[in-house]
């Protein structure tokens, strides 16, 4: 199905947003389909200055432009076309208006121009991401082949807009943490930016936590935000971001960067389900013809989305980062040292010799360029050095060579206690300065004096590992995974340590200051880490170790959150476990077999789940004890043999989970969000029958969505309406169709196919007295009542 032409009116309604402008949407003059002929004003304090739009549809002929001509007015007139006059090699039009540079614009270069300076000052900003050094690795295409070069995501990103009603122009970049999705991302961006050709709009975690929750919840917010992020807002455009985005991704200006699907879902915390953002992108790329990138975990999509489905239902394209080899190395090292250098063949080795115990882990991007790092200073050991785990053995080396080249008075393993002991104390909170760092260096070298302590921090300055701003007293890690590295070495350290670690950990969970996506990594690579330095059965034994300190301090802890918390990362080291070691083709039932024999079950008791359980069979298991902070249930099988004693829900949806309106739950509480997911869940499946109160539950989640947290009323995209736990009800369909006939109004959004709702004038003081005071009155009372009339309910 071909996309609905490009609607001039919905430029001039975006422009009208801007103040500076007013343009009637009702031309003076017009051949329909052809061209219209627009008043316009520019509008300065108190003063106004009038002009004209002419704009020349796709389907204008000659004589459609000749007849238009009699209205152009040089110097008055602004003449905008359809782009796709240009590509069509139809360029008459320019001949016959003289094409005056400061006059004529398509309408994309028309939108541009009124925003030129903040997105001049936006490109600069985001050129400023060129990595250096950068490779492309290989990546799984759609086809099933392997490309590198040219870099397949990069020529999907420059191709023209999708003409046709499809999702073709969303694609997915997995890969795991470390593997390269940032670096790549950053150099699309980068490349992007240089060209000229569009304008990429780059969004990544680090961009979320100067946004409002409620913000972060709308994706297009989340999107438009990065702007401001790059110190170019777009003033304007607040509580304007779907006309504003719709309507110049449709103009081709824009191409979307999206680097962190899955922290995104995870920092929304069970608030907005995988599929609910992947249908926003997914309409949005289909509406608007836009291209759009987004990237995830492997791990995480694995679990989370049946790609087929999704492929299948969409035409998105989902690439897989390959690790680097042998060969990719020594590409990434001739460009980095030179084709010739004899660095190439040393680094080379080196990765080889570090790559045979575990290739996909050392196969990451960000251990090639520590690889680099090391060979490239002087004084960097020969690969016979470096035998036994890859990443325990770089720092070592790395440490080591700091002894030697700097003169500190710490050796290479002192230094990467001091190191890890420094992740942990900034992960509770302490500021990343000298001053931390000298107690770290410390607490490891008591020995020291006052003045050398001193001078081994000002020594370590240079430090390949970690450095100091030049402009603050701030250390920061050369490489993020570098950070993530040491905290799950400190955390291993202490699970293996008897009294003395479990008091550290639960000092460490007590003050802790991770986000989710933080704890996420910290999770990860602690299983990557075990992994790497154990063989077969080991690894598991040091996970489920590791996992039973960290339950045992947050048990034994006199914090209430840093039980909870503990709980959680404990449960989340679980989770990557099995996602690691039973990753996609293996069944339920031997996912949730390592998983409860991980938690120390059966039964599984007292741990935290958060996040996302996923691809799980929880037939004939009991919960003892545990928390079920804002779970999206994901093709999760339970029934009346699943059991869940003295367990508390907060929130949570389901996606394609079966069961969970048929378990036994034994004293267990739950919030109001949790209590409507579990009845809806109850009812659908036939554990409880539906009732009056069911009814009243669904009404207020659908009219609640049209309530901001400020407690005013907002207009609801169409597609939104469905979304979230109704459409799970049983009834879902029944209270949707009830409240829009009953409540709401349709109307045309600017840039969107589908329109949106807003609340009647006449339901209004009913929906505000509801938001106040939680219950039903005047037509909104009706409308509840009616229904459940209908339906024949008690």
């Amino acid at each position: 199905m071909t996309t609905r032409p490009f609607d001039f009116n919905e430029i001039i309604a975006l422009l009208n947003k801007t103040k500076s402008v007013s343009i009637d949407l009702e031309p003076r003059e017009k051949r329909d389909g052809r061209w219209s002929l627009h008043d316009g004003r520019y509008k300065v304090h108190t003063s106004t200055m009038a002009f004209d739009v002419l704009y020349l549809s796709r389907d204008v002929t000659n004589e459609n432009v000749d007849e238009a001509h009699r209205f152009f007015h040089p110097g008055h007139t602004h003449v905008v076309y359809a782009p796709s006059l240009d590509n069509r090699g139809r360029r008459y039009y320019r001949e016959r208006f003289g094409s005056p540079e400061d006059h004529f614009w398509s309408s994309r270069d028309y939108i541009q121009s009124f925003i030129r300076d903040e997105l001049n000052a936006y490109i600069d900003k985001v050129k400023t991401l060129d990595p250096r050094y950068y490779i492309d690795p290989q990546v799984t295409t759609p086809a099933g082949t392997k490309g590198k070069i040219p870099n397949p995501l990069l020529s999907a990103l420059r191709a023209p807009r999708f003409e046709k009603n499809t999702s073709e122009g969303l694609s997915i970049l997995l890969g795991e943490p470390g593997q390269g999705k940032t670096f790549m991302s950053q150099f699309l961006v980068y490349h992007l930016a240089q060209s000229g050709s569009f304008v990429p709009i780059y969004i990544n975690s680090s961009q979320w936590e100067s946004m409002p929750r409620d913000h972060l919840g709308s994706l297009l917010k989340t999107i438009a935000h990065s702007f401001r992020f790059f110190e170019a807002p777009i003033g304007w455009i607040d509580g304007q971001e779907d006309l504003f985005l719709r309507t110049t991704l449709r103009a081709d200006l824009f191409r979307i960067i999206f680097d962190g699907f899955d922290e995104y879902v995870l920092r929304n915390e069970g608030r907005t389900s995988v599929s609910d953002v992947l249908d926003e992108l997914s309409d949005l790329a289909a509406s608007t013809g836009a291209r759009i990138l987004i990237t995830s975990r492997s791990s995480f999509w694995d679990s989370n989305v049946n790609e087929r489905s999704f492929v299948t239902g969409t035409g998105a394209a989902v690439y897989r980062i390959v690790p680097f080899d042998s060969q990719h190395a020594r590409n990434y090292y001739q460009r980095r040292f030179g084709t010739k250098h004899p660095n190439v063949n040393r680094a080379v080795n080196v990765y080889s010799l570090l790559a045979k115990r575990d290739p996909k882990f050392v196969g990451r991007g960000f251990v090639l360029k520590l690889v680099g790092d090391l060979i490239g200073e002087p004084g960097s050991p020969e690969p016979q050095q470096l035998e036994g785990a890859a990443m325990h053995s770089l720092m070592q080396a790395f440490c080591d060579r700091e002894v030697l080249r700097q003169g500190l008075p710490l050796n290479g393993s002192d230094q990467l206690t001091a190191l890890e002991t420094f992740a942990a104390e900034v992960a509770m909170g302490a500021e990343p300065s000298s001053e931390s760092l000298a107690v770290c260096v410390g607490e490891t070298a008591p020995q020291l004096s006052a003045a050398a302590l001193e001078d081994c921090v000002k020594r370590m300055r240079p430090h390949p590992l970690l450095s100091r701003a030049a402009s603050s007293d701030s250390w920061e890690w050369s490489q993020e995974q570098i950070g993530h590295v040491f905290l799950a070495e400190w955390v291993r350290r202490q699970a293996s340590r008897g009294a003395r670690g479990q008091a550290a950990l639960q000092q460490f969970l007590a003050n802790q200051r991770l986000r989710s996506s933080q704890m996420t990594d910290l999770a990860s690579m602690l299983v990557d880490l075990a992994t790497e330095t154990s063989q077969g059965s080991e690894a598991g034994d040091e996970v489920a170790q590791a996992i039973r300190e960290i339950l045992k301090a947050a048990r034994s802890g006199k914090s209430a959150a840093g039980s909870r918390d503990g709980r959680a990362l404990a449960t989340t080291i679980a989770m990557k476990a099995v996602d690691k070691h039973k990753p996609a083709g293996s069944t339920h039932k031997e996912r949730t077999s390592l998983l409860v024999n991980l938690l120390d079950g059966p039964p599984v008791e007292g741990v935290a789940f958060s996040g996302t359980i996923a691809r799980m069979d929880f037939h004939d298991t009991m919960f003892l004890d545990c928390r079920f902070d804002r779970v999206m249930w994901a093709n999760v099988r339970l029934d009346a043999s699943t059991v869940f004693k003295r367990c508390h829900f907060t929130g949570g949806l389901t996606e394609h989970t079966t069961g969970l309106g048929l378990c036994l739950f034994d004293d267990c509480t739950s919030d109001d969000e949790a209590r409507a997911m579990l009845r809806i869940a109850s009812t659908r499946e036939g554990g409880t029958q539906y009732t009056r109160e069911d009814l009243r539950t669904d009404f207020g989640t659908v009219v609640g969505k049209f309530i901001t947290g400020s407690g005013f009323l907002q207009t609801l995209h169409k597609r939104n309406l469905p979304r979230g736990t109704i459409r799970e009800s049983r009834y879902g369909r029944e209270v949707i169709e009830q409240v829009v006939s009953r409540i709401l109004e349709q109307h045309h959004i600017s840039g969107a196919s589908e329109g949106g709702y807003h609340v009647r004038d006449d339901a209004k003081e009913a929906v505000l007295f509801f938001a106040a005071n939680g219950v039903f009155s005047g037509p909104l009372k009706e409308a509840f009542e009616d229904l459940a009339q209908r339906l024949r309910l008690k």
